[in-house]
C-alpha cells in the first residue's frame, strides 16, 4: 500500500518532514472586512474589527456610535458629541468656546458680537446665548428699538402749566409761552 502524508489545512510543506504555518494575513489569503485586522493563528487566522467598529470582522464591521453611550466617549458637560467613522469628536455647543479641555460660555456681549443689538439697546449675556433689551425710553425687540413718545402715551409726569416735549429716548416738561418755571410747582406767569 502506498500512502501520502499531507499537511493539514492552514499549513504547508511536504507533509512528511515539515508542515509550517501559513500566514494568511501576510499572504492576503484572509477575507477580512476593510475595517478589520487580520490576526494570524497557528494553522488559521481571525478577523477582528478595528477600534470603534463592531461586527464579525469578516462580513461586517460597522461604526460604533460612541456618542450614544456615555461610557464610550469622554465629552464633558457643555460638549456636543459628534459621531465620526471611526471615533467621535467633542465639540462645543453653539454659544460656547473651547478653553483647554472644556467648553466655556462665550460672552456675545463683548467685542464685535454686541453689534447684533440695536444702538439703543443693551446686550445681556446668558449661558450659551444672549439677549438684547431696549434701553429706557425705547421699545422693541432689542435688535430694533424705536423711541417711546411718553407725551403721546400719557406716561410723562409733567406738572400743571407745562408742555410735554418728546425727546429721543426721553421727554422734557417745558413752560408754555409767557410762563417760567418756579422750580417746584411747575410754571407760573412771567410777571
Amino acid at each position: 500500500n502506498r500512502y501520502q502524508c499531507l499537511c493539514e489545512k492552514g499549513y504547508e510543506g511536504d507533509g512528511e518532514k515539515t508542515c509550517d504555518d501559513i500566514n494568511e494575513c501576510r499572504d492576503n489569503v484572509s477575507r477580512c472586512h476593510q475595517h478589520a485586522i487580520c490576526k494570524n493563528r497557528d494553522g488559521s487566522f481571525d478577523c477582528q474589527c478595528k477600534s470603534s467598529y463592531q461586527g464579525d470582522g469578516v462580513h461586517q464591521c460597522f461604526d460604533i456610535d460612541e456618542c450614544a453611550f456615555e461610557d464610550k466617549n469622554n465629552c464633558t458637560k457643555g460638549d456636543l458629541c459628534v459621531n465620526r467613522s471611526p471615533g467621535f469628536e467633542c465639540m462645543c455647543s453653539p454659544g460656547f468656546v473651547r478653553v483647554g479641555a472644556t467648553c466655556q460660555d462665550k460672552d456675545e456681549c463683548a467685542g464685535s458680537d454686541s453689534r447684533q443689538c440695536h444702538a439703543n439697546a443693551k446686550c445681556h449675556n446668558t449661558a450659551g446665548s444672549f439677549s438684547c433689551r431696549c434701553k429706557a425710553g425705547y421699545e422693541g425687540n432689542g435688535r430694533e428699538c424705536s423711541d417711546v413718545d411718553e407725551c403721546a402715551q400719557g406716561s410723562a409726569n409733567c406738572s400743571h402749566n407745562t408742555l410735554c416735549v418728546n425727546r429721543e429716548g426721553s421727554f422734557a416738561c417745558e413752560c408754555q409761552a409767557g410762563k417760567v418755571t418756579n422750580g417746584t410747582d411747575g410754571c407760573v406767569d412771567e410777571n
